[in-house]
Protein backbone atom coordinates (compact mmCIF):
# COMPACT_ATOMS: atom_id res chain seq x y z
CA UNK A 1 0.00 0.00 0.00
CA UNK A 2 1.17 3.86 -1.00
CA UNK A 3 2.19 6.05 1.97
CA UNK A 4 -1.01 7.56 3.35
CA UNK A 5 0.91 11.02 2.40
CA UNK A 6 -0.24 10.01 -1.19
CA UNK A 7 -3.73 9.75 -0.22
CA UNK A 8 -5.22 12.77 -0.52
CA UNK A 9 -5.02 16.02 -3.39
CA UNK A 10 -6.92 16.93 -6.29
CA UNK A 11 -4.13 15.51 -8.93
CA UNK A 12 -3.84 11.63 -9.49
CA UNK A 13 -1.23 10.03 -10.62
CA UNK A 14 -1.91 6.19 -11.75
CA UNK A 15 1.40 4.06 -12.31
CA UNK A 16 2.56 0.25 -12.53
CA UNK A 17 5.29 -1.82 -13.71
CA UNK A 18 4.16 -5.23 -14.08
CA UNK A 19 7.84 -6.76 -14.84
CA UNK A 20 10.70 -6.89 -12.14
CA UNK A 21 13.00 -3.89 -13.16
CA UNK A 22 16.70 -3.87 -11.21
CA UNK A 23 18.65 -1.38 -11.04
CA UNK A 24 22.85 -0.90 -9.79
CA UNK A 25 22.99 0.99 -6.66
CA UNK A 26 25.35 3.48 -6.65
CA UNK A 27 25.73 4.26 -2.81
CA UNK A 28 24.36 3.34 0.35
CA UNK A 29 23.13 6.87 0.85
CA UNK A 30 21.19 7.05 -2.43
CA UNK A 31 20.38 3.06 -2.38
CA UNK A 32 18.55 3.80 1.01
CA UNK A 33 16.99 7.02 -0.11
CA UNK A 34 15.37 4.93 -3.65
CA UNK A 35 14.30 1.92 -2.10
CA UNK A 36 12.21 4.40 0.61
CA UNK A 37 10.71 6.17 -2.07
CA UNK A 38 9.80 2.89 -4.22
CA UNK A 39 7.99 1.57 -0.61
CA UNK A 40 6.59 4.67 0.11
CA UNK A 41 4.84 3.72 -3.46
CA UNK A 42 3.76 0.56 -2.44
CA UNK A 43 6.03 -1.31 -4.66
CA UNK A 44 7.87 -4.49 -3.82
CA UNK A 45 11.30 -4.27 -3.79
CA UNK A 46 13.71 -6.69 -3.32
CA UNK A 47 17.81 -5.79 -2.56
CA UNK A 48 20.68 -7.69 -3.05
CA UNK A 49 24.43 -6.60 -1.58
CA UNK A 50 27.19 -8.07 -3.21
CA UNK A 51 30.73 -7.39 -4.44
CA UNK A 52 30.98 -3.99 -2.32
CA UNK A 53 27.54 -3.12 -3.83
CA UNK A 54 23.55 -3.25 -4.29
CA UNK A 55 21.39 -4.52 -6.86
CA UNK A 56 18.02 -3.04 -6.54
CA UNK A 57 14.95 -4.94 -7.74
CA UNK A 58 11.39 -3.26 -8.17
CA UNK A 59 7.94 -3.95 -9.27
CA UNK A 60 4.12 -2.58 -9.39
CA UNK A 61 2.13 -5.16 -10.83
CA UNK A 62 -1.53 -4.10 -10.64
CA UNK A 63 -2.19 -0.18 -10.99
CA UNK A 64 -1.66 1.94 -8.32
CA UNK A 65 -2.19 5.46 -7.30
CA UNK A 66 -1.24 8.69 -5.84
CA UNK A 67 -2.60 11.59 -5.13
CA UNK A 68 -0.80 14.95 -4.60
CA UNK A 69 -1.93 18.61 -3.70
CA UNK A 70 -1.28 20.48 -7.26
CA UNK A 71 -0.35 19.92 -10.78
CA UNK A 72 3.45 20.42 -10.40
CA UNK A 73 3.83 17.85 -7.85
CA UNK A 74 1.90 15.48 -10.18
CA UNK A 75 4.13 16.18 -13.12
CA UNK A 76 7.43 15.61 -11.21
CA UNK A 77 6.01 11.99 -9.82
CA UNK A 78 4.68 11.29 -13.18
CA UNK A 79 8.45 12.19 -14.62
CA UNK A 80 10.38 10.32 -12.23
CA UNK A 81 8.11 7.07 -12.45
CA UNK A 82 8.33 6.87 -16.45
CA UNK A 83 11.73 7.77 -15.77
CA UNK A 84 12.56 4.96 -13.87
CA UNK A 85 10.81 2.29 -16.10
CA UNK A 86 7.08 2.69 -15.17
CA UNK A 87 4.00 3.10 -16.90
CA UNK A 88 2.61 6.35 -15.37
CA UNK A 89 -0.68 8.84 -16.09
CA UNK A 90 -1.87 12.00 -14.60
CA UNK A 91 -5.30 12.48 -14.29
CA UNK A 92 -7.11 15.75 -12.82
Amino acid sequence: HCDPAFSSGPEAVEFRLPEWRSIHGSSAAEDAKLTATLRKLGCEVKVDKHDGHSDIGFRAPTWRDIHLADHASAEQWRAWLEKNGFEAKHSH
